[in-house]
């Protein structure tokens, strides 16, 4: 999803500096790249949280 939301920024700032896109266009495309951001993260912590319950469960380090 993020490379999808950094291009679809990329084309929205590029409209918006052509006088095509209005300012909230390129806003909500800006809000979509962070929210892409944030559910990567999200999904990272998910993964490293249950990577140390596993760790947790069998004593060592995987």
């Amino acid at each position: 999803l993020l490379p999808q939301a950094e291009l679809t920024f990329q084309a929205a700032l590029a409209g918006y500096e052509n006088g095509k896109l209005d300012f909230a266009t390129l806003l909500d495309a800006q809000r979509q790249v962070r929210q892409a951001k944030q559910a990567q993260l999200k999904a990272q912590l998910e993964a490293q949280m249950r990577l140390a319950e596993i760790e947790k469960l069998l004593g060592e380090e995987l």
